[in-house]
Parts: structure tokens; C-alpha cells; sequence
């Protein structure tokens, strides 16, 4: 009878076990990141978490290089030029074409793409208080949310075009517009009057006098998000390469499948270390 009874007792402990793990995990998993988990494919799409982890390492890196450079005035000629720009564009591209492949495999994204919003506009109103005169007005969060929900309202017509020239013509406009928040395309200038509206900055038209301390507008960048969409589409209806589910590493893997969580909590964390060493 004793026996018995520790044996009922220990099932209902691992039972309880098992019940606290699948709430945890379920916690996470609605709280985790703006970007889907690739999960609907058998087996799982590890690449895809990999990667994206080991960008947004790079840029937790690339932030730490512009505290160090903004707020402690380290020299480093390099940030602000090409080479700086070019890592910019490298890193955050890379994170937008991920996440419109990720997309594309997601059954969620509505959700998800309203919640990330809400972060996004929590964002905005706490940098208005901290810091008034540079807010984070359109960021790569708000930028993740409207994507998201656009693709989301408009699925059925990325489906129906072909794939693999729709993914070059969005990145061929992604250059081409690139310049479009600096009123020109390519090498020539736009009229000043498609600026001068305040309701256009998210679009990528900023108004004279425009702030913001992070700022994606959906032209270009929106381009890359349409790029990654259209390979995940592409890729659905055939066989994802051996790589994307070869390439693991489960610190990056964990780092992205929990990316809303990392990154916005890596800034504060680089200021405080950076606070304590300087």
C-alpha cells in the first residue's frame, strides 16, 4: 500500500511537472518576439532562428558602438560613414527579410503584429517622456507591426504573384527608393511638398523638422520585409534548403526565438554596464 501510494505521488508530481513546463513555455511562446518562430514545417526550421539570433546579436553590437560613440564620445570615424551605414543596412535588412519569411509560414501574424504594436506605441510614449526631443516615433518595432498586419490583410495577393520575380522587384525598389526619406531617388530630388505633411513620416515622406531616435518607414525597408515573403512562399511550396534545418546553435536559437524580449532589454542593460564602467 505504501509503494502504492509513492507511486501515485510521484506520477502526480511529474504530471505537475509537466503542467508547470507547458505553462512557462506557453508564456514565452505569447510573449516572446515580433518575428514568428519558423514552426509549421516538419522538421523544425532551426536556421531560421539561428540566423536571426546571430543578427540580432550584431545588432545589440552595433547599439553598443552608438552608445559608446553618442553618449560617451568614443572616436570611432567609421560609425557615422559608409562602412557604418553599410552594417546598418547588412544587419537590420537581413532581420526584416527574415521575419517576412517567418510571415509567411505563420498562421498568427494578425495577433502578433497588434501586440508588437502595442509595444511599439508604449515605446513611443516613454521616449516622449525620457527624452522629448529625440522619440522613437517609428522604429523598427512599428515597423515590424505595420508589416506584419499589412501582410496579414493583403496574403492572398502575395500568394498569387509569381515568386521569385516579385522578390527581385522589391529589393530593386528597395535601392531605388532607399534615399526616399532623404527627399530624393537615386540621385535626384523630389519635390519638397511631398514633405511638408506631419501624417506621412511613417511612409517615409518626414516632414521638415522630423525626430526620430529610430526610424524605419515603411519605404524602402518595406521592400525587404516583401523580399523575405516571397522566398518563404517560394520555399513553402517546394523544400526549404538542407541548411535550414541543419544550422543550430541553441544559445542564438533561444536569443531568436525571443527576440521582443532581447531587444528591448539590451539597451538598458548596455547603459547601466556602460554607466558603471564610465
Amino acid at each position: 500500500g505504501g509503494a502504492s501510494r509513492s507511486s501515485v505521488v510521484n506520477r502526480r508530481k511529474r504530471l505537475l511537472l509537466i503542467e508547470q513546463k507547458i505553462i512557462i513555455s506557453k508564456y514565452f511562446i505569447e510573449m516572446s518576439d515580433f518575428m514568428p518562430t519558423a514552426t509549421l514545417t516538419k522538421p523544425r526550421l532551426h536556421g531560421i532562428d539561428t540566423v536571426r539570433g546571430f543578427m540580432l546579436v550584431l545588432v545589440m553590437l552595433y547599439h553598443l558602438g552608438f552608445d559608446l560613440v553618442v553618449f560617451y564620445s568614443v572616436s570611432m570615424d567609421w560609425f557615422f560613414a559608409w562602412q557604418g551605414e553599410l552594417s546598418r543596412i547588412f544587419m537590420t535588412g537581413s532581420l526584416m527579410i527574415i521575419s517576412g519569411v517567418s510571415c509567411s509560414l505563420s498562421k498568427s501574424n494578425l495577433k502578433r503584429g497588434v501586440k508588437t504594436g502595442l509595444v511599439a506605441m508604449f515605446l513611443t510614449v516613454s521616449t516622449y517622456i525620457a527624452t522629448p526631443q529625440m522619440p522613437i516615433r517609428f522604429g523598427i518595432l512599428h515597423y515590424f507591426a505595420a508589416m506584419t498586419i499589412f501582410y496579414c490583410l493583403t496574403e492572398k495577393l502575395w500568394k498569387s504573384l509569381p515568386k521569385i520575380p516579385t522578390a527581385v522587384i522589391a529589393f530593386g525598389l528597395f535601392l531605388v527608393l532607399y534615399n526616399l526619406p532623404n527627399r530624393a531617388i537615386l540621385n535626384f530630388s523630389l519635390p519638397l511638398a511631398l514633405y511638408e505633411s506631419k501624417l506621412t513620416f511613417w511612409l517615409g515622406f518626414p516632414h521638415f523638422g522630423f525626430a526620430s531616435a529610430d526610424y524605419y518607414p515603411l519605404l524602402p525597408w518595406g521592400m525587404l520585409f516583401i523580399v523575405g515573403v516571397m522566398m518563404g512562399l517560394y520555399y513553402k511550396s517546394k523544400e526549404f534548403p538542407p541548411i535550414f534545418y541543419q544550422l543550430k546553435c541553441a544559445p542564438l536559437e533561444f536569443i531568436g526565438r525571443h527576440t521582443l524580449i532581447f531587444y528591448l532589454a539590451h539597451q538598458p542593460i548596455l547603459l547601466g554596464i556602460l554607466w558603471v564602467i564610465f
